[in-house]
């Protein structure tokens, strides 16, 4: 029997097949009352769905300043992996055209796996999730290549990380529906397209050694590691006592519970509405769910340089409230949508050599949307005091951590790819 592989070969091939699969899904959104649906509600306080094993919509308090903020909290890891397959002398990887209530564009390509514990153990009641096996069940014919835990994003999680895993096959697998294999240089097109694969696809993606998977290169980038940061990473990592507490979000001054949702009363930037959505080819064929949503577009931005001689990135040591440790590695400036932005003038002299709009989780966030920037600066810049240029070799070694580097940081990195993986972007 002649298996069913579906391949894409190039971006116009990856476009075509998504097309087709969000036409195929009947994809319906519609906003409800809190009283229009039995599925989620208040429970010790926290919007939860009634079985309690998704996600929480909470409050967090700092226990001195009283500061607060509107959180997500999902204390299981979600499980985010691809499948990779040498053939013809290339890598395909194999995505799914993940289709979700919050994308912008209603569809883009996911990793192999993105599935939370509750799916992938089928809590919803649904279909089980394709591929998993590959994941969690050994399979002489899958080889696991690597595997690493990554934060997720760390002003809307309260101590959220997933893992990322890799494994190889030793042939192109069968496709299962709204999976399809991709060539590398399909999806090297497709790095460049705004909101096409989604974050954590990118995030996978970006700190993967590509050279090291397909050229056997230990060491292509030739260079000593930035000790300055590297002694700072150390050193600043500071074992802080835990200052954030989870409260009922009734208790929220900023936020109100309507029938709305939980409505922002404070202008906060964020906001949470429930809605049903309609879905074909998804594990199940419609849920209820809240989606966080923000009032205005994010910038993240990571600034490059030529300094004698070699390409050096600006990165930023900052604190987060959701992330463990409350400091994480960023790229050298992040506003989060629903921020307000400050000066977002480029620097005397500086070009954009990159820049996509790119949409953040679609089963969390509605549409949560940031511009991402790769800035190349050709003239002396003022680092504050957490900033550190580094050169590609560190900034390769620092992605290769696990729980150091933000979620944003990730992202944009998958726009600066052909430098950190030379050999295989021949440049």
């Amino acid at each position: 029997m002649k298996l069913n592989i579906e391949v894409a070969e190039s971006l116009t091939e990856l476009k075509e097949f998504l097309a087709n699969t969000i036409l195929k899904s009947n994809f319906e959104l519609s906003q409800l009352r809190l009283s229009d649906q039995d599925e989620w509600g208040l429970f010790d306080g926290a919007l939860s769905h009634k079985n309690q094993g998704f996600f929480h919509v909470n409050g967090l308090k700092h226990t001195k300043t009283e500061e607060e903020h509107l959180v997500l909290f999902q204390p299981q890891s979600a499980l985010t992996g691809l499948t990779l397959c040498r053939h013809n002398k290339t890598a395909y990887v194999l995505l799914q055209a993940r289709i979700e209530p919050g994308n912008t564009n209603i569809g883009q390509y996911g990793p192999t796996i993105q599935s939370t514990p509750a799916n992938y153990l089928s809590l919803h009641g649904g279909s089980p999730t394709p591929y998993i096996q590959m994941f969690n069940t050994f399979n002489s014919q899958v080889r696991v290549i690597e595997n690493s835990m990554q934060l997720d994003i760390g002003k809307r999680y309260f101590q959220k990380s997933k893992s990322h895993i890799y494994v190889e096959t030793k042939g192109l697998a069968e496709t299962d529906q709204n999976m399809i294999w991709a060539s590398f240089p399909a999806i090297t097109e497709a790095m460049v397209e705004d909101n096409f694969l989604n974050a954590d696809l990118r995030s996978l993606l970006a700190i993967f050694n590509w050279d090291g998977f397909l050229h056997y290169s230990e060491q292509s980038l030739c260079s000593e590691p930035s000790m300055d940061f590297l002694s700072q990473l150390i050193t600043g990592k500071q074992l802080k006592p835990q200052q954030w507490d989870l409260i009922p979000v009734t208790q929220l001054t900023r936020w109100k519970v309507t029938e709305s949702g939980i409505e922002d009363i404070d202008n906060s930037g964020v906001s949470i509405c429930l809605h049903r959505t309609v879905c074909q080819g998804r594990e199940v064929k419609s849920w209820v769910q809240p989606l966080m949503r923000a009032s205005n577009q994010g910038l993240v931005r990571l600034l490059m340089r030529n300094f004698d001689g070699e390409i050096q990135f600006l990165l930023s040591l900052k604190g987060e409230f959701g992330i463990s440790g409350e400091q994480t590695i960023l790229p050298s400036y992040v506003t989060y949508p629903g921020e307000s932005l400050e000066d977002k003038a480029l620097p005397i002299g500086a070009t954009i050599r990159s820049e996509i709009l790119q949409s953040d989780e679609g089963g969390r966030f509605l549409q949560h949307e940031s511009l991402y920037q790769v800035i190349q600066i050709n003239s002396e810049y003022n680092l504050e005091d957490d900033q550190y240029w580094v050169n590609a070799y560190t900034l390769k070694k620092i992605l290769s951590t696990s729980n150091q580097v933000s979620f944003q940081l990730r992202c944009v990195v998958s726009l600066i790819l052909p430098i950190l993986n030379p050999v295989t972007f021949e440049l």
